[in-house]
């Protein structure tokens, strides 16, 4: 199932406000880590978006245990070695 009928399936009624999260999300996130983050909220019994977003958030921030990251930040690997303090950063 795409991840609206998962959450509604999982977490309660799907509101517009919701969907715009979800739609959101999608955007900034890659589409397993959604379901994923659905799944782990069920799993630990919280039921709200804003749990969900969380766990996003973290994942983004702090990877995730299988190693992996939001899908653009493997686009510019230099990124951050170039600029204005890429003096300070080592490859």
């Amino acid at each position: 199932p795409d991840i609206f009928t998962l959450y509604e399936q999982n977490m309660g009624m799907l509101t517009p406000m919701i969907a715009e999260e979800l739609r959101e999300a999608e955007k900034l996130y890659p589409e397993t880590w959604i379901r994923d983050a659905i799944k782990e909220a069920v799993n630990q019994n919280k039921r709200k978006w804003s749990y969900i977003s969380a766990i996003l958030e973290r994942w983004s921030a702090e990877g995730r245990s299988d190693g992996t990251y939001r899908r653009d930040s493997k686009t510019d690997p230099d990124k951050y070695i170039k600029g204005k303090y890429g003096h300070m950063v080592r490859r």
